[in-house]
């Protein structure tokens, strides 16, 4: 039985994450941000401010050359400042701005109406079991090495 529940939750996490995609791209289409990896970026430079591109690269899983353009296209809209490291000019690092902290306020606002909606289906002891079980499965995942098989 457990064999087949392990199925059912890894298929099922895939087609949450494919929603979860769609969810997130419909929610960045406004204004400056049009893209759920551009939401991704900026979110992530909100909480690791100073980042090389290639933490970027590698939080975003992409390229190098990939985070890079969507760096440019950040500070193009104002929502990123790009600078090259005092000590090694080689490395250049990434910092959301006044704005991009703004728009990132936006975007989790909107985000949470949206999810209001959705989530108003559960019946509220449901939705805290939801938020508990999300929480171990975070706490399990962050504590899952890539070397673990």
């Amino acid at each position: 039985m457990r064999s087949r529940d392990v199925d059912e939750f890894t298929e099922q996490l895939f087609l949450f994450r494919q929603a979860i995609g769609r969810f997130s791209t419909a929610c960045s289409l406004e204004d400056k941000i049009n893209s759920a990896l551009q939401m991704e970026a900026l979110a992530f430079l909100g909480l690791e401010q100073g980042s090389s591109v290639s933490a970027l690269a590698s939080h975003l899983r992409t390229s190098l050359s990939s985070a890079t353009q969507l760096t440019e296209r950040l500070v193009k809209s104002g929502l990123v400042d790009r600078r090259h490291d005092q000590a090694d000019r080689r490395v250049v690092t990434c910092s959301i701005t006044e704005a991009g902290r703004q728009e990132l306020v936006r975007m989790r606002g909107e985000m949470r109406a949206k999810l209001e909606k959705v989530l108003a289906v559960l019946p509220e002891h449901e939705l805290s079991d939801l938020v508990r079980i999300m929480r171990a499965l975070t706490d399990g995942l962050s504590t899952t090495t890539t070397t673990d098989k």
